[in-house]
């Protein structure tokens, strides 16, 4: 097996390592030409490609990071992006690859009679000839080649240039190289293609393969991938990619360092292999010759040339399917981590019963064979790994093949042993109750804080740090002076209110409404807004009511125009998350409803409530709308008065209920974790710890602290926390006075409350060293991250949220997660395939915009905070 990657000459290829300022963070090269980078380039690291900079030069290429000519990032739905060709004089020149000069310098464009600028007609027509004969060579290939019909291919150019006059030179500029971005993604697509398929040639028409081998004519030079290890390891084919001389240029941090698969990438292991190579006449040795390489590099041997270790804990239960399984159906892992892909090919189910390691498993109703690649049994030699029959079968072929259909990308995993879909899990097989409620968004929307936000609970912090909103009460003039503390931003908005006709007419914040004449033909009209909320007061059935008499009810006319309008412009406050129903056990007591008192935890929350209620129209109730707020993962409290605790005392109070006293005095009985033995261990002493305080009188106290605590609650006890919560306050708080005491409040308010070392043990809390923070480490990131790194988080739970902790809860459930440092959290949530945000983040001035709107149109909704849950009154009446 090699551990070292050769080019296409067979020749072993030297890694270079090139420093940044950053200590922690280095370059590795492995091509044959120096590479430059982009200054940008690492900040780019987890954008979006569609979401780079597009500001541009004076001939129109990206400033930030110009990704047809400069190297770029690995994405795995883009792998042909290598091949764009390199700025290098052994390419041939072509119109496409001129970047150096503008289109107005090369007589590209001309004047027209108006003082704007054209495209010069023959070069505009060579241009589209030349996109459309590309164009048509990627078409033919996924309709008629060996190329998947159900694989991406770069988008056409499909524009209609004919006759377009540009207003200024610059316009024209970015116009062009708009159509050199093409060409060049297109000649890429069919570049790697031949030479990543032996046989490409296969069912295409020969004109077809004629255009192909015409446009890839004595190009040689490829621009290359930038590689993150720990994310792309599992979709990119570094071995193929060094062989086929595609630039590579991974990022190498502690992170990989400590990884024992990037071994063989390290800058350690280069050092040791081509530092005594070139020591020794003739300057080449094999890996062993090299002195005490393998007891330096134990790791090395284990991984194979995918950076595959499929035999790690494998243990062989002697099945060796027969002859008779040829006519069953046969199922085949190609890689660790992808998703089993069925074999028809008889010839293919016998090669693979006399290679690899299988075992048989049940799909549906059939019995089937699962056969994994990555697990070949021992040769004659003895090896066990991947390498031996890379050529006779072609794996890298299959890779390239088969990666976007079955490899672990854009959000989804598979598990190993099954090669099943691991998340976003099926409904139909849950991983666990909680879970498979939800389904993955498919357009996440983006995040920006408006206030300051509450710290998680760490054994460093003190009491809980939940920032209060403004003082009980806040009386609608205070509001109007500007002086409550929950607006912490500068940002404001005209504080002059509109009149009707203006609001009715805004065209910022909705389309223009359609006049009162056509509104009165046709009453049956129906906006074609999409709904946010489920039972929403709808507009069409506001119109039919409308038109019982003969004059309109303006106010009903004016509530459906708002409503219509706030829908659209509330969007980004309700990230999509499915709607999730609780069991019958899970009723509120209507006593609550009498007695406790609101606390909103944050401004987001406080708005979403509101907004939510009003959203809602006739149908809302207060037991609907904080239901939906613990399912959304909005946190919030429902506090109790000092003299009414009596009315939520236990029928009976046991002895258990006096014991549990002992609990609440002050002491900390819980003790840090601890990493002695590995991950099953660990996991196994949190698990114990975390049922441990959930069962607990005031566990209940986790669901209204929402994010990720209520989450991993649920994960022990389900909807039984939910209906000890919805039953009002626990013990802790009515027999031993004990929780969270909100003194401020007139009526002096408890709380049932989790202590910060309750939080730490939920969250697999292991403290580092004293001196330095960084070296804590938890089994989950915290809420704090969440709202540091990852772009989706708005203080609301959403599909984003889910699928991550539902993969971090998968690997535990293997007992194969680890606890990892803030650092490492935040490198985990960076990770591209959780920031996929479609729209803008809700910013501060889109927060005080709906709590303006709020409260100008629905006083009633004003001061939820600190007030008892039976003043709050709905529905809530509109007002123009």
């Amino acid at each position: 097996m090699e551990v070292l990657y050769r080019d296409s000459n067979g020749e072993f290829l030297r890694p270079t390592f090139e420093d940044t300022s950053d200590k922690n963070f280095s370059w590795g090269h492995l091509s044959r030409t120096s590479q430059a980078l982009a200054l940008a380039a690492r900040a780019l690291k987890d954008v979006p490609v569609e979401q780079y900079s597009k500001e541009t030069g004076p001939s129109g290429e990206y400033l930030e990071l110009e990704w047809s000519r400069e190297i770029d990032w690995f994405r795995p739905g883009m792998p042909w992006r290598g091949y764009i060709p390199g700025l290098s004089a052994d390419n041939p020149y072509g119109w496409f690859n001129e970047f150096t000069a503008t289109a107005w310098g090369l007589a590209w464009l001309d004047r027209d009679d108006q003082h704007g600028y054209v495209f010069n007609n023959a070069w505009r027509d060579a241009c589209l000839n030349d996109l459309n004969s590309i164009a048509h060579c990627c078409a033919t290939i996924r309709e008629h080649g060996i190329y998947p019909s159900g694989n991406p291919i770069p988008t056409p150019f499909a524009d209609n240039i004919t006759g377009t006059m540009y207003p200024s030179l610059h316009a024209a500029e970015e116009q062009a190289t708009t159509l050199k971005r093409h060409m060049l993604d297109s000649i890429a697509f069919v570049w790697w293609f031949k030479e990543m398929f032996e046989n490409w040639t296969t069912g295409l028409p020969a004109d077809v393969v004629d255009r192909v081998n015409t446009w890839t004519a004595g190009l040689t030079v490829k621009r290359g991938f930038l590689v993150d290890l720990t994310r792309d390891w599992e979709s990119v084919d570094i071995a193929r990619l060094v062989a086929c001389d595609v630039p590579v240029i991974y990022a190498w941090t502690p992170a990989e360092a400590n990884n024992p698969r990037f071994q063989r990438l390290s800058p350690a292991f280069a050092m040791a292999y081509w530092g005594y190579v070139d020591s020794i006449p003739g300057g080449r040795e094999g890996y062993f010759g090299v002195p005490d390489l393998r007891d330096r590099f134990p790791d090395v041997m284990n991984y194979d040339s995918f950076l595959q270790n499929g035999m790690a804990g494998f243990v062989d239960d002697g099945f060796r399917p027969g002859p008779e399984w040829d006519s069953r159906r046969v199922f085949v892992c190609d890689f660790q981590g992808w998703r089993r892909r069925e074999i028809t090919d008889l010839n293919v189910k016998r090669a693979l019963r006399t290679r690899y390691y299988a075992r048989m498993l049940w799909i549906e109703t059939d019995r089937v064979i699962l056969y994994w690649r990555f697990r070949p049994r021992p040769t004659t030699q003895g090896s066990t790994l991947m390498d031996e029959d890379a050529d006779e079968e072609r794996v890298h072929e299959i890779r390239a093949l088969h990666q976007f259909k079955y490899a672990p990308h854009s959000g989804r995993s598979y598990d190993k042993e099954r090669g099943e879909i691991e998340y976003p899990r099926p409904v139909s097989t849950p991983l666990h109750p909680h879970v498979a409620r939800h389904t993955i968004q498919e357009n996440l929307n983006t995040r920006r804080r408006w206030p300051a936000h509450p710290s998680s609970p760490s054994s460093r912090s003190g009491s809980r740090e939940a920032r209060r909103m403004a003082p009980y009460p806040r009386s609608p003039e205070q509001r109007q002076a500007g002086g409550n503390n929950a607006r912490l931003d500068n940002e404001v908005l005209p504080g002059e209110r509109p009149s009707l006709a203006s609001r009715l007419s805004d065209a910022v914040t909705s389309p223009p409404p359609p006049s009162l004449a056509q509104r009165l033909s046709s009453p049956g009209a129906n906006p074609t807004d999409d709904t946010l909320l489920t039972d929403a007061h709808s507009v069409s059935s506001t119109g039919s009511a409308l038109f019982q008499d003969a004059e309109p009810d303006w106010r009903m006319v004016a509530l459906a125009e708002w409503t219509s309008s706030a829908r659209t412009w509330s969007k980004p406050m309700f990230p999509s998350f499915p709607t999730v129903t609780t069991g019958e056990a899970c009723v509120w007591n209507p006593v609550i409803f009498e007695y406790g008192v609101l606390q909103v935890r944050s401004c987001e929350t406080d708005v979403r409530l509101r907004l939510h209620a009003v959203l809602q129209g006739p149908d809302a109730t207060l037991e609907d709308i904080l239901s939906w707020a613990i399912h959304r993962g909005l946190r919030f409290a429902i506090g109790y008065p000092d003299a009414e605790l009596q009315r939520f005392l236990p029928a009976i109070v046991t002895e258990a209920d006096y014991a549990v006293g002992n609990l609440y005095n002050g002491i900390e009985h819980d003790p840090d974790l601890e990493w002695t033995r590995g991950a099953t261990d660990f996991i196994a002493r949190w698990r114990a710890a975390a049922t441990k305080v959930l069962l607990r009188p005031h566990a209940r106290a986790a669901v209204f602290l929402g994010g990720p605590i209520s989450w991993i609650s649920r994960l022990f006890r389900g909807d039984e926390l939910i209906a000890d919560a919805m039953m009002g306050p626990s013990v802790q708080v009515t027999v031993h006075r004990k929780g969270d005491l909100d003194a401020r409040h007139p009526d002096t308010l408890w709380y049932d409350q989790l202590s910060s070392s309750e939080c730490n043990i939920l969250y697999g809390f292991i403290p580092g060293d004293k001196n330095k923070p960084e070296t804590d480490k938890t089994l989950w990131p915290t809420e704090a991250q969440l709202w540091e790194c990852l772009s989706a988080y708005s203080g609301t739970w959403s599909d984003v949220c889910e699928t991550i902790y539902a993969s971090i809860w998968s690997k535990i459930e293997q007992g194969l997660a680890e606890p990892r440092t803030k650092g490492g959290w935040n490198q985990f949530l960076r990770n591209s395939r959780y920031t996929e945000p479609a729209g803008l983040r809700p910013r501060s001035a889109d927060w005080e915009h709906a709590d303006k709107e709020i409260d100008t149109h629905f006083p009633l909704a004003r001061e939820w905070n600190g007030k008892r849950l039976t003043d709050i009154t709905l529905p809530l009446e509109y007002q123009m």
